[in-house]
């Protein structure tokens, strides 16, 4: 200690104030991050258990294993993850049933998943107005790529896919969901939804992409 009582270290004095004005924003960054790395750790877990259970709902006999989209073994024993799942899975339901859509997919052209998959993707988010139906858009077409990967034994491909769809939700969509409270506002979306429009909205974004690769041939 110096004479007088000053610190040694003057510059801790001055972040100290600097902390001390303005705590309420400090606590709020601090919880913010919090916030988006709870969201962003229930991304691959949630994607995973939609893939999984849309999988065994269509009574699909060639189907993924939990370690195969990378997953851990107790992930599927959170009981929030599997009743976010649930309720995304009604959005999936609903679009298996929209005879338009399963029309455009049977027609996608899938010799190139990899290139299929990033148009798709720009397409659902590329103006920035993200929705539910965006995000769960996004999940089950990554549901029908993999599944078709995997049923011709390409695991390089079903592992790629699940990664860039993850960091796609990362990198653009993790704020939006932060905004909506969390994953948990699907909820209250699925009440409130037009399944027509997002039937349509779907089959309109695949189709566009289907003529672009068919074109780009």
């Amino acid at each position: 200690m110096a004479e007088g009582g000053a610190s040694e270290n003057p510059g801790a004095g001055r972040q100290h104030e600097e902390d001390g004005d303005d705590p309420v924003s400090s606590k709020q960054r601090l919880r913010r991050g919090s916030v988006a790395d709870r969201i962003s750790q229930q991304a691959g877990p949630l994607l995973r258990r939609f893939i999984l259970d849309q999988a065994e709902s269509e009574g699909v006999d060639k189907r993924p294993t939990l370690e195969d989209l990378g997953g851990q073994p107790g992930e599927l024993t959170d009981k929030s993850i599997s009743e976010i799942a649930q309720q995304i899975k009604i959005i999936g339901d609903e679009l298996n049933r929209n005879a338009e859509l399963q029309q455009v997919i049977k027609q996608l052209p899938l010799d190139s998943p990899r290139e299929l998959f990033k148009k798709v993707a720009c397409e659902i988010i590329s103006d920035g107005n993200i929705n539910w139906g965006r995000v769960v858009t996004l999940f089950y077409f990554t549901y029908k790529l993999i599944m078709r990967a995997f049923s011709h034994d390409l695991m390089d491909i079903v592992h790629t896919l699940m990664n860039w769809v993850l960091e796609l939700i990362y990198d653009r969509v993790v704020q939006w969901i932060i905004d909506q409270g969390g994953w948990e506002g699907v909820r209250d979306y699925i009440s409130r939804t037009n399944w027509q429009m997002v039937g349509g909205f779907a089959a309109g974004v695949l189709f566009s992409v289907a003529i672009y690769l068919v074109k780009s041939k």
